[in-house]
């Protein structure tokens, strides 16, 4: 399958989850693990926020350990993202290799790809509501700003998917040589890719709907009578039939989701390492020109 197409690049990530269920499987086990951490952590924090606010702590300071709390939250997310991507990455470009969970160089280089595309898709976002509410800015475009929006979210998001596959290959962080994988098939690329992602809204919305009305229909999933640990009655509500549910179906959504644009992504880079022109390419954005 090194020729891209739209059925190629979709069957790369089905045929991930055929070869490699367990794996996938994992993924979606650690995305839960965090979004759990971070509900305990949470109850945690704001409850010591609240006994420091009341024994007269300062908002300037407050809002300092919020902007912390959520730094090391992004963070995390971002680390956790990076090592799912390489793993992909690995399981597809290298099925001989054990497709292992760990942070070396390799993560590292991805991270580092997806962090500064990132940044670089976000500066226009933010740049853009500023214009929005300045003085004598753009506020004629107000109602138009939800689209220009989405669409900078997506740049991030196709930027960093082909800059990842890149660093991960190329071990080197190009934020713009990487769109030589895009060359000759930017389009079918981008909209393999936006499909994916607008799928991943709809079932948001649907997991979304489920989960709130299980939530009428059932009691918290744990009984304190039950077998399963609880330490606090603040942990009971966490874990309640509703959210227990949607944060599952989100944690296999966002797995599926990985699956699928590492797949494309991985696709385009195959089918353009496997053409003549491109090989040369390639090799020279590594080595440099000859001397």
């Amino acid at each position: 399958m090194d020729a891209f197409t739209a059925r190629n690049a979709l069957l790369t990530g089905a045929l991930l989850i055929r070869r490699r269920p367990l794996l996938v499987l994992l993924w979606a086990a650690l995305f839960l693990a965090l979004t759990m951490v971070f509900a305990v952590t949470f109850d945690a924090y704001m409850g010591w926020v609240s006994s420091r606010y009341a024994a007269g702590a300062g908002i300037a300071s407050l809002n300092l350990l919020s902007g912390a709390y959520a730094v090391a939250r992004a963070v995390l997310q971002m680390i956790l993202a990076a090592i799912l991507w390489t793993s992909a990455f690995r399981a597809i470009l290298r099925p001989g290799t054990p497709p292992s969970l760990r942070l070396g160089g390799e993560e590292l280089l991805v991270l580092g790809a997806r962090v500064i595309t990132q940044i670089a898709a976000a500066v226009p976002a933010f740049a853009f509501q500023g214009a929005l509410f300045a003085p004598h800015g753009l506020a004629g475009l107000r109602e138009v700003d939800r689209p220009i929006m989405m669409a900078l979210d997506f740049l991030g998001v196709f930027w960093s998917a082909v800059a990842g596959v890149w660093a991960f290959e190329k071990a080197q962080i190009a934020p713009l040589r990487c769109w030589t994988i895009a060359r000759d098939r930017f389009w079918l690329l981008a909209g393999l890719v936006l499909g994916v992602l607008l799928l991943r809204s709809l079932a948001a919305i649907g997991i979304a709907q489920l989960a709130t009305t299980v939530g009428h229909l059932f009691p918290p999933a744990i009984d304190p009578r039950g077998h399963l640990f609880i330490v606090s009655p603040k942990l009971q509500d966490a874990f309640k039939a509703s959210a227990l549910l949607r944060d599952i179906l989100t944690a296999a959504l966002r797995a599926l989701e990985i699956v699928f644009l590492a797949g494309i992504v991985s696709s385009a880079y195959r089918a353009r390492r496997q053409e003549p022109q491109a090989a040369a390419t390639f090799s020279s954005v590594v080595s440099g020109p000859a001397s």
